[in-house]
């Protein structure tokens, strides 16, 4: 992972808490195989959903061309000063769930469009 944000950092905090959860205090060789099993199945698809996260973000600041240079600085500073993309982006790059924007908020994300919930934070929060 990109080190931006800390991600491995609180991938590695929630994985540890995931981890004790599933394997517990479990000692026999089957119910810790069991456990690494449930544990596997839980968190892998929030790491590939944290991983792709990470390498688009990195992409976005580190980008050479002149397009993408536009784009995501523009997309940075729209989403830092849109309360609710902020809060969202923040949490899935934090590795806390998965909450996806849709095109419209990818269309407030780099500024085509005006944001009318841009100061609330978002509905799950």
């Amino acid at each position: 992972m990109h080190p931006m944000a800390a991600q491995g950092m609180n991938t590695s905090i929630t994985d540890a808490e995931s981890l004790a959860r599933h394997v517990g205090g479990e000692s026999s060789p089957a119910a810790v195989d069991a456990g690494i099993r449930s544990y596997e199945a839980e968190r892998l698809p929030e790491l590939v959903h944290i991983g792709r996260t990470s390498h688009n973000a990195a992409r976005m600041i580190t980008d050479l061309s002149w397009t993408g240079r536009v784009v995501g600085r523009r997309a940075l500073r729209c989403t830092g000063g849109n309360d609710r993309l902020r809060y969202t982006v923040m949490h899935n790059m934090a590795g806390l769930g998965q909450h996806r924007l849709s095109l419209l908020d990818r269309l407030h994300q780099v500024g085509v469009l005006p944001d009318p919930r841009a100061r609330r934070l978002p509905a799950w929060a």
